[in-house]
């Protein structure tokens, strides 16, 4: 993941750590970290140093799309291996596996609040789930 100045066009950083091609990124609410995913399988949280924070492990296949929660506190993954995760984004630790598409999982996200999780898959679905 390479990190540029929008207004001069320099590479800032590189955060090295995924092993294959990163699928997805983004930035949390406050804009003191940003996570990552890849079809290495992992997410990565980095923090404004652009240190490695946290490392998840858990979906089997590629990783489609991560993103923070409303507090900044936990991050939501999903991916061809057709669940959706919720982690701890701090510690790494996964709270829990969301179940249920029965295809690759393109895209989530939080819910304002943060209380709930909306996903969509290649098997025409769209669910929301308690997060």
């Amino acid at each position: 993941v390479r990190v540029w100045d929008g207004s001069t066009g320099q590479q800032i950083a590189v955060m090295n750590g995924h092993t294959a091609s990163v699928r997805g990124c983004s930035f949390s609410p406050n804009g003191t970290k940003v996570v990552s995913c890849s079809d290495d399988t992992s997410v990565q949280v980095w923090g404004s140093t652009y240190h490695q924070i946290a490392i998840m492990n858990g979906h089997t296949e590629s990783v489609s799309r991560c993103s923070f929660s409303p507090d900044n506190v936990k991050v939501v993954s999903c991916g061809f291996d057709k669940t959706v995760r919720v982690w701890d984004g701090n510690t790494g630790r996964q709270i829990v596996v969301m179940n249920g598409h029965t295809d690759t999982v393109y895209h989530c996200a939080f819910s304002p609040d943060g209380a709930k999780v909306v996903s969509c898959s290649r098997d025409r679905s769209v669910r929301v789930w308690d997060s």
